[in-house]
């Protein structure tokens, strides 16, 4: 069987990793900044929380837009531009850094790469390029190991590595997308592919996981809530839904539709209570009460094609 490998380090094509200023280029590990007690960012994660939004004009410059996790359709509290070309999926870690997938031109000619701002920083202090394929979408784990998704599968990271140490391989012709981990840390991978798409589960450690034959469309994002149900983000338009696999069904027991368009990806806050859905053809992240599917909440000031979503503190 075909299986993904991860180019030698000594490689030049292979995995390259830029140190920009405030981290250290000793050895083989990037050392990600601590949080920053008096930062806008910080404060407001360790308060209330903010939600953090990629944009993608057609035309202009791309950002990321951070909202408070409160009041309907908030104006954003704080813009990113800088270090990015194409960003899709985000996620924060627990020192409350930034990371942003960025699907295409990276660094020294690299097809996507990963850009890290620092809590106090609107300007990335790391950007981790990878020689394969364009990012898509990262996902940090509670033991802070960084999981990128990009084409024909996901590489991976331990806390703080500038090396990848794993990767997973999806299929030939195929676009990973989707990124979540379960209670047990399984890691659940949204593909697409051009006859459809479907989910991989990955046991903890593993490079070879098993498809879930899910009945889906054109997968986007994923989400594990708090009884094991997959959630994925499935999007067609004019039929997209949020649809909700319980553990081992193959098709949805229920589905989230209101306001969707194009959803892209998916992310809960910490108590899994709130269910959070970019959208890039609605031009907006739309927030539900979770399990219930409720719309309470459309955040859309300054955004235009939303693609990723990350929620800091808060709830």
């Amino acid at each position: 069987m075909y299986r993904f490998r991860l180019p030698l380090v000594s490689a030049v094509c292979g995995f390259a990793i830029t140190i920009l200023a405030g981290c250290s280029a000793n050895g083989n590990s990037a050392v990600f900044p601590a949080t920053v007690q008096n930062s806008a960012r910080a404060l407001a994660a360790s308060s209330t929380g903010s939600v953090f939004v990629s944009s993608q004009p057609f035309s202009g410059d791309a950002a990321i837009f951070a909202y408070p996790t409160t009041g309907n359709d908030p104006p954003p509290i704080e813009q990113i531009t800088d270090g990015l070309t194409t960003p899709g999926g985000l996620d924060t870690d627990k020192a409350g850094n930034l990371f942003a997938a960025n699907s295409s031109g990276g660094p020294n000619g690299a097809d996507g790469f990963v850009a890290v701002y620092p809590p106090s920083s609107t300007d990335p202090a790391t950007t981790l390029t990878i020689g394969v394929g364009g990012c898509n979408n990262v996902l940090v784990g509670p033991d802070g190991r960084l999981y990128v998704a990009e084409s024909d599968g996901v590489v991976e990271f331990a806390r703080g590595s500038s090396v990848p140490d794993r990767a997973i391989y999806t299929g030939h012709d195929t676009t990973a997308t989707g990124l979540a981990l379960d209670a047990a840390s399984n890691l659940y991978v949204a593909f697409d592919t051009s006859t459809g798409g479907d989910i991989e589960e990955v046991g903890p450690g593993q490079e070879d996981g098993r498809k879930l034959h899910l009945v889906l469309r054109h997968p986007v994002g994923v989400a594990i809530d708090s009884f094991g149900n997959i959630l994925v983000s499935d999007s067609s338009l004019g039929r997209s839904a949020i649809e909700v696999f319980p553990p081992g069904q193959r098709k949805p027991a229920t589905k989230i539709r209101q306001k969707l368009v194009l959803p892209q990806y998916v992310r809960f806050a910490q108590n899994k209570h709130r269910l959070y859905v970019a959208d890039a053809d609605a031009h907006a992240v739309f927030e539900y009460t979770y399990p219930a599917g409720k719309l309470v909440r459309t955040i859309s000031s300054e955004l235009v094609r939303a693609y990723g979503v990350a929620v800091a503190g808060g709830m």
